[in-house]
């Protein structure tokens, strides 16, 4: 399975990607990282900001281009 794991403490969690059509993947990883780390700051369990960075890493692939707005659903 393809996707993204997140191995702590507690265990580990495989979180599969999201099938979409990838236009540029620039900024995937940022994306990714940044939402992680806000979500963690905001309080969500590893587990949800785990979720959510995949989410929004998927989504900065559909993208062209680097910077772009996120949707509401994702904030």
């Amino acid at each position: 399975t393809i996707g993204s794991l997140l191995v702590n403490k507690d265990g580990h969690t495989l979180v599969p990607a999201f099938k979409v059509k990838a236009i540029d993947t620039v900024g995937a990883g940022d994306s990714f990282t940044a939402t992680y780390v806000t979500s963690i700051l905001l309080g969500r369990t590893p587990l949800q900001a785990h979720e959510m960075a995949v989410k929004v890493a998927a989504f900065v692939c559909t993208q062209n281009g680097a910077i772009n707005s996120l949707p509401s659903e994702y904030l």
